[in-house]
């Protein structure tokens, strides 16, 4: 499905799933994900298609960044004036990360 699938994510999903059926005593812990990843030849590499995903995220992100700061300035009565410009400022767009795990 494209999605990024981390380890932490798995451990947490095994978790979910064994305390849903009643195995109450399972942790998910990091030697149970070792020998899971071992047993279903799983591996933690890098995405092949984050490139193509990435711009669509990145411009989906901004075009609802620009669109907050518009509605905020409407419904503040702003003058364009009232507005300033930081060059550089850090701004999180929570990119995927580049890596997940797969057969």
């Amino acid at each position: 499905m494209g999605v990024r699938v981390t380890g932490k994510a798995l451990r947490l999903e095994a978790l979910h799933l064994h305390q849903l059926y009643g195995n109450q005593s399972f942790k998910a812990s990091k030697g149970w994900f070792n020998r899971f990843k071992k047993r279903h030849n799983l591996s933690f590499r890098g995405s092949t298609h984050i490139a193509q995903h990435s711009k669509e995220l990145t411009n989906d992100r901004v075009d609802n960044f620009l669109r907050f700061v518009i509605k905020l300035r409407c419904s503040r009565s702003s003058d364009t004036g009232e507005i300033g410009n930081m060059d550089e400022t850090r701004v999180l767009l929570e990119m995927p990360g580049k890596s997940t795990y797969t057969t």
